[in-house]
């Protein structure tokens, strides 16, 4: 107890605890005290006082905080509510005390210092610690050889590893694997979860190469040998450009291995493919940002060659003929076209030509017999009858070749009418010729 002096009466401060439940608010007590004057050898007296204090109190708002958050950015008013003191006394806000760790999720209490500008005191409050947030983490790009296991630990294929409630509380696993035996461009994905169980899925460029595969700088080509067969072949090249089919065919790409971005300039800068049977090859190029030169060899297979026609006509009209009393020869007068292709390439064999007639030229009122007859390039003169005709010969070829069968060169080949002097009645003559191709070894 402190005493002071002032006036010639003693003042006494006597200190009473807010715990002490032996003093109330607002009753009042007596004290004996003793005093030394100065004047007097002592002094004795009895004295009454009266207890003044005031109780702070305050409610919690229940904040819920983000882990990871730095109090000192944060309001402790945010976190209190319903200050007040018992005398009435208005109570303002200091400081947080007692701070717990901030990263691990759940309940919490933390302190509010408080004063009402008499006193302070602390006054303690839950709130909680929650997590929202999505870990993070950078990929980290894969070059595997084919055929090779691709890793179990997670851990290896992710870098930088963040999370507001540590990097620590982070799990990882691989919930994607690529395929291993395929030369090209794929991923792999890793599931990172954190004690929220909020998850982020992280892609992983993988590249799988093979020792055919040219890798320059963080720049990788690849492209497949195929098999293509004539027909699709020719369907391809009339939608197309022989060039782009092969790099279609082929799944030829480029990519930089770090990021997975395909390199757009790449080509076909050699070729000797031909359009029949056999072994040819094509050479991919392709050029990335730092112009740098990446060059593979491709292999082409084109299978399933044939000697067939592409092209014949259905109707050949020799037209309008007056009946004549000399021998006369008459040309078609509709264009009349014959094409053979011949792509059996490497396996190609001499082949040839034949006609006959399977169905006579006839009218109403009778037939003209042994009328039609053919002259080649040679002119020479082949008449056709029911029997099979040879009109040409051609050699093998071990390339694509084409052969076009003019029959209507007016004057020269190809197809005739020939009537003798009086031959015919009038009337309108149908018939057949019935044409093949034949391997003549």
């Amino acid at each position: 107890m402190d005493v002071t002096y002032t006036n010639g009466k003693a003042i006494f401060d006597v200190v009473v605890p807010l715990t002490n439940d032996k003093f109330q608010e607002g009753e009042s007590y007596s004290i004996e005290v003793s005093a030394n004057t100065g004047f007097l050898d002592s002094y004795d007296n009895s004295q009454s006082f009266t207890v003044d204090y005031s109780v702070m109190t305050g409610n919690t708002t229940n904040k819920k905080v983000e882990a990871g958050t730095d109090f000192n950015e944060l309001n402790p008013s945010d976190f209190i509510t319903d200050l007040k003191d018992s005398a009435g006394n208005d109570v303002k806000v200091n400081k947080f005390v007692n701070i717990p760790d901030n990263k691990k999720i759940g309940k919490k209490n933390i302190g509010i210092e408080v004063t009402n500008g008499k006193s302070t005191a602390t006054i303690t409050v839950e709130f909680e610690i929650i997590d929202t947030v999505k870990p993070t983490a950078t990929a980290v790009p894969q070059k595997i050889q084919k055929n090779s296991v691709f890793t179990s630990d997670a851990s290896s294929l992710i870098t930088n590893v963040a999370d507001n409630g540590g990097s620590d509380s982070v799990t990882y696993s691989i919930t994607k694997i690529p395929s291993m035996n395929k030369v090209g461009y794929f991923s792999a994905e890793v599931t990172l979860s954190d004690q929220s169980n909020n998850q982020s899925v992280i892609e992983i460029p993988v590249t799988v190469y093979d020792e055919t595969t040219p890798i320059v700088g963080n720049s990788i080509l690849t492209g497949n040998d195929f098999e293509i067969t004539i027909e699709d072949l020719k369907t391809g090249v009339s939608n197309s450009n022989l060039n782009h089919l092969i790099l279609e065919k082929s799944g030829s790409k480029a990519w930089d291995i770090l990021t997975g971005k395909e390199i757009e300039t790449i080509s076909v800068v050699q070729n000797n493919l031909d359009f029949s049977k056999g072994s040819y090859t094509a050479t991919i190029r392709a050029q990335d940002s730092n112009a740098k030169i990446l060059e593979k060899s491709i292999n082409i297979t084109v299978t399933d060659g044939f000697l067939e026609f592409t092209k014949i006509e259905n109707d050949l009209d020799f037209g309008k003929i007056t009946l004549s009393t000399i021998e006369k020869n008459y040309n078609l007068i509709n264009e009349s076209i014959i094409k053979i292709e011949d792509t059996r390439g490497e396996e190609s064999t001499n082949w040839e030509l034949t006609a006959k007639i399977s169905k006579k030229l006839t009218s109403q009122d009778g037939d003209l017999r042994e009328s039609l007859y053919y002259v080649d390039d040679k002119n020479a003169k082949f008449y056709l009858n029911s029997d099979e005709t040879t009109l040409l010969n051609q050699s093998a070829t071990s390339t694509y070749k084409e052969t076009t069968i003019n029959l209507n060169k007016n004057g020269s080949s190809g197809l005739y009418l020939g009537l003798l002097a009086g031959q015919g009645k009038i009337g309108k003559y149908t018939g057949s010729i019935q044409w093949s191709l034949k391997d003549a070894p």
